[in-house]
């Protein structure tokens, strides 16, 4: 490593104390743009560290290098980086530096939501789902939420419950029941400013057995009710096709009594 490098790498570390930098939050999955005004782009080189010991280069030159292995989700426009399909492991501090000119550096944060179901469902097939909202920061940041905190929105902007919440490691969890499909979650990292980054979730789930372990399952008691809807249906007919014939036979037999008087 270099002396210049081990002087930035020195920067970095400084301004994660001091707090010159610039803050990007991102949910996984979008595109993160981390920001670097400049009049010009040429000579441009975007630097990337995710610890507080490692260098490398993504960008010399204003040009992606293919060797990164990210290169295909990395562009840059008008001297910002652009990372497609942002990932938890994209974390970290970035460095925008030109020759002649200041450094300038971005610490990217990103929010990752993801649903799971347990694996064993109880005997009334409640079927609820766990979701989990975490922040991935450099670690010099130590990742923490103690600039702000984690928190969950129904689609009526009520705070809810979590079911559990690390503030150290800014992760928490959130129980959605059955009772709550059709219906849009959403967790915020909230500091003192509002809102920086949120994720959303809808809850769809499949029609539960209600009637308890010895009822039948949901789609064999639909299956029985329409059985029962065409039977019901099928006897009407019948039954009118009967009184029907019962008055045409009527008929015939006082035409036939009035013919032979």
């Amino acid at each position: 490593m270099t002396t210049r490098e081990l002087i930035l790498i020195f920067l970095l570390q400084f301004e994660a104390i001091s707090g010159q930098h610039t803050y990007v939050y991102a949910r996984a999955g979008d595109v993160a743009v981390l920001p670097c005004k400049r009049s010009s782009c040429s000579g441009l080189s975007w630097l990337y560290s995710w610890d507080e010991k490692s260098l490398v280069h993504e960008v010399v030159n204003g040009r992606v290098l293919t060797s990164s292995a990210r290169s295909q989700r990395l562009s840059v426009k008008d001297c910002s980086l652009l990372i497609d399909r942002v990932k938890a492991q994209d974390t970290g501090y970035y460095a925008c530096e030109q020759s002649g000119g200041s450094t300038l550096t971005v610490l990217l944060t990103v929010m990752t939501l993801t649903s799971s179901s347990p694996r064993d469902s109880d005997s009334t097939g409640e079927g609820h789902v766990i979701l989990k909202c975490s922040l991935a920061c450099w670690p010099g940041m130590r990742c923490s939420c103690k600039q702000g905190r984690l928190r969950w929105m129904d689609e009526e902007g009520q705070e809810l419950s979590p079911q559990g919440t690390q503030q150290n490691n800014c992760l928490s969890s959130f129980k959605v029941l059955p009772a709550g499909r059709n219906r849009n979650y959403t967790c915020q990292y909230v500091a003192e400013d509002g809102v920086k980054v949120q994720a959303h979730y809808t809850a769809v789930f499949k029609e539960v057995n209600t009637r308890g372990p010895g009822g039948p399952p949901p789609g064999r008691t639909r299956l029985i009710n329409i059985i029962r809807v065409a039977v019901a249906v099928s006897l009407v007919i019948v039954f009118v096709l009967a009184v029907v014939h019962i008055k045409t036979k009527l008929r015939r037999n006082t035409a036939q009594d009035t013919t032979r008087s």
